[in-house]
């Protein structure tokens, strides 16, 4: 009897081992990150249909991140990330003078992978994005000009979550990136102009790796 006893508690204890996951339904999560991107870009400007500016350029991004996650079964989970940081342009803008770029989106994310202490996850996020461009030029006499563009982000991401306490972990994320920008206001030493019929865009392409620190409440 004893014995049967205890082969029983073994076997529900490597079951229960065997069927636990990290993310369970309901589970809230947060990541905190330092997100490092690289991005090729196209600033297009047109005016009553003749082009006046269609260049390539490249530039890198270093942002912080939250997100925060809901699980709503042990394989799909949905959420919201919010970033915020630095827009560095090519090192040939030598006139750069603080860029600052913010997004916000919505997120899914499915688990092919779901352990007791260990997840691995594909996701896609979509929402909107800022972008602050500003520069200091000399042209007989100094001035600044600042550029405020907004419009979509994109992103396509794979990452995990390992956690080593039961609340806490760390992560690490692989993501591609789109964001397409309209430019909206711009400024001459803090004066608006007006950008009449004008179209002038910013397309940027870019790849990030994020790493952070991951948090759940089960």
């Amino acid at each position: 009897m004893n014995r049967t006893l205890f082969i029983f508690a073994v076997t529900a204890c490597i079951a229960k081992s065997s069927l636990a996951q990290s993310h369970q339904p309901g589970t809230l999560s947060f990541q905190a990150s330092v997100d490092l991107g690289v991005h090729g870009t196209v600033y297009h400007s047109e005016d009553g249909g003749i082009v006046l500016a269609n260049d390539t350029s490249s530039a890198a991004t270093t942002l912080f991140s939250l997100s925060a996650q809901y699980q709503l079964n042990n394989w799909l989970s949905v959420g919201v990330n919010g970033r915020t940081g630095v827009y560095h342009e090519d090192p040939e803008n030598a006139e750069e003078a603080g860029n600052h770029i913010r997004t916000l989106s919505a997120d899914l994310r499915l688990y092919p992978v779901n352990k007791e202490n260990f997840n691995w996850y594909l996701g896609v996020d979509y929402g909107i994005a800022a972008l602050e461009i500003n520069r200091n030029y000399v042209f007989i006499v100094p001035f600044t000009a600042e550029y405020d563009l907004s419009g979509s982000h994109l992103g396509l991401f794979t990452g995990f979550n390992w956690y080593f306490l039961d609340f806490a972990g760390i992560h690490m994320n692989l993501a591609y990136s789109r964001h397409a920008f309209d430019l909206k206001h711009y400024y001459l030493s803090g004066q608006e102009q007006d950008l009449g019929s004008s179209i002038n865009t910013l397309d940027a392409l870019g790849v990030h790796f994020q790493a952070g620190l991951s948090f759940r409440i089960n």
